[in-house]
């Protein structure tokens, strides 16, 4: 191998001649000084070849303890498995590390076996520091005290720095520590996976078996980053196309560095590997890193070089005796156009000064944008993540009581022994439980729309049918008010009989919108009309209210504002009519209004809503009582943090068991715990929260998940994840990470009951006798039987109406013997929708003795005259006055 010094010394020479070739114009009085120069510069590039072939290296001396190594003719039993590049199994053991062993055994003449295995590294690590059943070697690993302990280790050899790899459409980040909260995929037992965890405990890692799967799960966003070896991972992104990964940021753990870790009891061999690495010149490094696409690639010797001199040589001459006869003629004209160049070159001066100035400005005034543009983006994901942190921690919390309150509510109206009166009070904390978790939804709903976190649940469903359910939910309380209340459905064309959409925010916007116009109009009617268009439906929501002043119209659609005119009616929240608008943009539309004082308000928006093919609508099936007899036992694992929450789903499950029990059950209150009872247990099924102390849901998931794939007489257990999140794009997340089924927080029992049904095969016994609902009371017999209530109950009943005290009126009604089950159940819905209007109404007529007619409608010198009413099919203003037998799942809010 050449000398180093050898080199510097020719290449110095060569840049000293190129440095003075440069210069021959100065030269012009001596030819001969330029043949000197000539002759002096072929001496320094014979002198550099010279120093560049270089002379063979000597022989490497050796120690006793190594010959005595050598001389017992051991064979190297070297584990292989896919890293690329620094090793790989097909077709042949191969690879950076590979290369690097083949040339050292060569050097010392020692056998190697390449031993391909499935064995995964925390069991090779074992292998080689324990029994050495496998291997003798292993060609990477990273350096540790307690790896320098437990191996012979050589030196690093393989070098790259720690980098984090991203989606080229992931936001900017700065480091690791912009990822918290976010997901980082990692190798299982890797250094850098400790480190990680130890140093950032607020980053989700998803561990993972190679390199290969961290990249194809950030590529496949299972995962948002990884942090690895750039030199494997650009390997691995070139050969497998992660054509959407990038390179994010820079880490602090430096460069990954790879030794040899030797058993322990052949450090001779150690010592062989380091001096074979240290006697390798770099031209034989330069191949092996070439070979494999290293980064690092020194220049070869370029013998074209001489051919450039030569050449260039010829050429200097040639152009010297040319220059030096012009030169005389040109010196004349020099010397004139000399004081032109100098005034020249004093105003450039001043102008280019000038220019600096203004490139300065400009650079300034670019970098203070750049700062603001910073900034700003920094305060905006700010505030989105706060956001989300804010809908994920509220959803919790809130929903986390709840989840207890409705689910022993649940639980309590299954017993078969309960009172009249104890099941109407049940069914009061059912309703007050959903209206509360109404109320929580509309502005959990407003900051999802805020956070950008918002979601379309599209399915096919009925419009007309969707029409229809809301006349009929607010037909009576029109008839109260003495309004007409008309559905205006097209016969020609008619609307689609499916159509694809989020039927669920569709029924939310309509019963906000025709909620608004019966509360407010005091006379007249109030006109639901739908118009089919071609893949879209334009509704539309006339009423003859008292109007919106111009003035407000410019605040009529944010959240927590209300009219001078919604002012006057309590109740409202503000938020109906800004979740309705941002509802309708959200699936594609705009919703506007259009307000007379004095006159009325037509609400418009129109939908793209493409047909869908006809299917029918599930058949409801009649309600469970129990589990059928003489089935497989199954056993079940309920998973929570919270006794509360453990015991309604104990409770619930644990009604339904027959005699001999069905259903074996046990509770675990966090992740690590309920691994712990599956290996023990073996559970059927497991309820599993998401979100716990000491160990998550995810995690005790994958644990589970794993621990059964590598266990084939494992019970296959089903996980049906619970969570109260208010965010639904978490369903595909957690049934990614192993989960079967999902539901939702507080927990609904037909929705556990189905999902037992039909993943786990269990039966249930059903009423098949079940009594079809009561038919709703008519006005004029709810007010003949308020006459017949006890007088001092009428009385209490009438006080509480007249103070709005809703409190006291759902207490009086909750009243044992007060009154029949009939007007109780007619009467309760009126309290729970805070419906002042309807009970005074009820009573006027309870006491007149009478019934007030309904209204006929009114003729509005607006109406739209016979084009509007032309085509449509209008329900009768007068068909009989009832009242709707239940409450919605969610009541209408906002206000005008």
């Amino acid at each position: 191998m050449g000398s180093p010094t050898g080199c510097r010394s020719g290449e110095h020479l060569r840049t000293q001649i190129k440095g003075r070739l440069c210069a021959w114009p100065r030269l012009i009085p001596s030819g001969r000084l330029i043949l000197a120069l000539l002759l002096l510069h072929f001496a320094a590039v014979a002198l550099a070849l010279t120093a560049e072939t270089g002379t063979p290296s000597p022989p490497i001396p050796l120690t006793p303890e190594e010959r005595a190594w050598l001389d017992a003719g051991y064979r190297v039993r070297v584990r292989i498995t896919d890293w690329p590049p620094y090793m790989m199994t097909e077709p042949v053991p191969s690879g950076v590390a590979v290369d690097y062993l083949d040339d050292i055994a060569r050097r010392f003449n020692f056998k190697i076996e390449f031993v391909t295995t499935p064995l995964q590294w925390a069991e090779a690590m074992a292998d080689v520091g324990g029994p050495r059943a496998h291997f003798d070697l292993l060609p990477t690993m990273n350096r540790t005290p307690e790896r320098e302990q437990a191996f012979a280790l050589t030196d690093d050899y393989l070098t790259a720095p720690w980098v984090v790899y991203t989606r080229n459409d992931t936001p900017y980040i700065a480091g690791l520590e912009s990822l918290g909260g976010q997901v980082l995929a990692a190798e299982k037992g890797y250094v850098i996976t400790d480190s990680i965890r130890a140093d950032y405990p607020a980053i989700r890692i998803l561990e993972v078996g190679r390199s290969r799967e961290a990249l194809e799960a950030v590529a496949t966003r299972q995962a948002d980053a990884y942090v690895g070896n750039l030199a494997i991972a650009n390997y691995l992104i070139k050969k497998y196309r992660f054509s959407n990964l990038v390179v994010a940021a820079a880490t602090p753990y430096g460069l990954h560095n790879q030794a040899m870790g030797v058993r322990q009891d052949w450090a001779p061999l150690a010592s062989l590997i380091n001096k074979g690495l240290a006697a390798m010149s770099h031209a034989q490094i330069d191949a092996i890193n070439q070979k494999w696409g290293a980064v690092e690639v020194r220049p070869q010797r370029d013998y074209r070089l001489v051919w450039q001199i030569l050449a260039g040589a010829t050429l200097v001459l040639i152009v010297f005796f040319l220059w030096n006869r012009r030169l005389a003629r040109e010196v004349a004209v020099r010397q004139r156009i000399a004081a032109d160049l100098m005034r020249s070159e004093a105003r450039l001066s001043e102008e280019k000064h000038h220019l600096e100035q203004a490139r300065q400005d400009l650079l300034h005034l670019n970098q203070t944008l750049e700062v603001k543009v910073t900034q700003r983006t920094a305060e905006l994901e700010s505030a989105n993540q706060a956001k989300s942190a804010f809908l994920a921690n509220m959803s919790h919390e809130i929903r986390t009581p709840m989840n207890a309150i409705i689910g022993f509510a649940q639980v309590l109206a299954r017993d078969p022994e309960l009172t009249d009166s104890q099941r109407e009070g049940l069914a009061i904390i059912q309703r007050s439980g959903d209206h509360l978790l109404t109320l929580i939804n509309d502005i959990l709903d407003m900051a999802k729309i805020e956070a950008g976190r918002m979601t379309l649940q599209v399915a096919p469903f009925d419009p007309a049918r969707l029409l229809t359910e809301t006349e009929a939910f607010f037909r009576q309380r029109a008839r109260d008010r003495g309004l007409d209340l008309i559905l205006a459905l097209p016969t020609l064309p008619t609307l689609p009989p499916r159509v694809v959409g989020d039927e669920m925010k569709l029924r939310q916007i309509l019963i906000n919108l025709v909620g608004n116009a019966v509360k407010f109009t005091t006379a007249g009617r109030v006109t639901l009309q739908a118009v089919p268009l071609e893949a879209a439906i334009r509704f539309s929501i006339h009423d003859t209210g008292p109007g919106i002043d111009r003035s407000e119209m410019a605040r009529l659609f944010q959240p927590f504002s209300q009219t001078t005119t919604g002012q006057l009616k309590p109740g409202g929240t503000g938020l109906g009519l800004a979740l309705s608008s941002q509802f309708v943009r959200l699936m594609g539309g705009e919703l506007t209004a259009d307000s007379t004082p004095g006159q009325g308000s037509c609400f418009t928006f129109t939908l793209p809503l493409p047909p869908a093919a006809e299917a029918r609508d599930p058949v409801p099936l009649p309600p469970i009582l129990g589990l059928e007899p003489g089935q497989p036992v199954r056993r079940m694992l309920i998973v929570d943090d919270l006794p509360d929450n453990r015991a309604p789903l104990r409770g619930l499950l644990a009604s339904l068991n027959p005699q001999p029990p069905v259903l074996e059950f046990r509770e675990a209150a966090d992740g690590q715990e309920a691994v712990a009872i599956w290996e023990a247990w073996q559970p059927h099924v497991i309820l599993m929260d998401m979100r716990m102390p000491v160990m998550t849901g995810e995690e005790a998931t994958r644990q589970i998940k794993a621990r059964m794939a590598a266990r084939p007489d494992a019970e296959r257990t089903l996980i049906v994840a619970l969570t109260a999140s208010a965010f639904n794009g978490n369903r595909d997340h957690f049934l990614a990470c192993g989960c079967d089924e999902f539901a939702g927080k507080p927990f609904r029992a037909e929705e556990l009951f189905a999902i037992l049904e039909r993943r786990v095969g269990l039966r249930f016994r059903r009423d098949e006798a079940a009594p079809m609902a009561d038919a709703p009371l008519l006005l004029d017999d709810m007010a003949s039987r308020l006459a017949a209530c006890p007088a001092a109950w009428r009385a209490d009943l009438r006080k509480a109406v007249d103070l709005g005290d809703f409190d006291r009126i759902t207490d009086l009604l909750a009243q044992p013997g007060a009154t029949d089950a009939a007007l109780q159940a007619a009467l309760t819905p009126l309290a729970y929708n805070y419906d002042l209007e309807a009970l005074s109404a009820l009573f006027g007529s309870a006491e007149a003795g009478a019934l007030t007619a309904p209204r006929a409608p009114l003729d509005h010198p607006d109406d739209e005259g016979p084009a509007f009413r032309e085509g449509l099919q209008a329900v009768p203003p007068h068909s009989p006055t009832i009242l709707p037998p239940m409450a919605p799942a969610r009541p209408p809010g906002g206000a005008h």
